[in-house]
């Protein structure tokens, strides 16, 4: 198989994995607002995850290559875990196999509601359950080298590390934005067990596995690197 041959067959693979999981969004994200109307902040999270998964996927034949699948495929196991919370947070269920997460360094979950007030004066919280405040979920682990516990927040604030490029998403090119950085000083660094603000800053070298019966392709790893 050549180089394009491989990246044609992720791009597909990559895009039939969001169609499914846009099905599974449109079925019991309906059932989950009626049950309850704070969710629709939530799951609006998970249809753009899935959003930015389909262009990542689009860029693979072009100039993204294999590590715009990589970050495709994190896109996706984010938001189907996402989707999984919600529900469960409403008392539902995902009726569908739950992606099963390794992670090479545990990123550790969200034990205790914690609440900090940044520069701005904006109130920033993390709770380990679904909360009128917290209503974002993330299932743990690395973005962009930085460990993100998994827990409940009143803001995706993990969206404010991005990569440069999407070429350069294994590695370099990364650009930190104020909320993040405010975010994890004032709220996760006072939890019990958290690095110090300047240590995570530095980074780990973090990676996901995932369980082989999702991911489409041969191998036990689906990235050795996020970014």
């Amino acid at each position: 198989m050549t180089i394009e041959d491989r990246h044609r067959a992720l791009q597909e693979a990559l895009q039939k994995k969001a169609d499914e999981l846009a099905r599974i969004l449109d079925k019991a994200g309906a059932e989950a607002r009626t049950a309850d109307g704070r969710t629709r902040e939530p799951l609006a999270e998970v249809e753009k995850g899935i959003q930015e998964a389909r262009q990542l996927a689009d860029a693979v034949t072009r100039d993204g290559g294999e590590a715009a699948a990589d970050l495709a495929t994190e896109k996706l196991v984010v938001a189907i875990n996402q989707l999984a919370a919600v529900l469960e947070a409403v008392g539902g269920k995902l009726d569908h196999k739950r992606v099963d997460l390794d992670y090479r360094h545990s990123a550790g979950a969200v034990q205790e509601r914690v609440e900090g007030t940044g520069e701005n004066g904006a109130t920033y919280v993390a709770s380990p359950t679904f909360a009128e405040d917290a209503r974002h979920f993330f299932p743990g682990g690395a973005v962009g080298g930085r460990l993100i516990p998994r827990g409940w927040y009143s803001i995706p604030w993990w969206r404010d590390v991005k990569p440069g490029t999407v070429a350069n998403a294994a590695g370099t090119g990364l650009v930190f934005g104020e909320v993040a950085h405010e975010f994890y000083e004032h709220v996760l660094a006072q939890l019990p067990g958290q690095p110090s603000h300047e240590t995570w800053a530095k980074g780990v070298s973090a990676g996901y596995r995932v369980s082989a019966d999702w991911w489409p392709f041969d191998g036990d790893s689906v990235l050795d690197l996020l970014f």
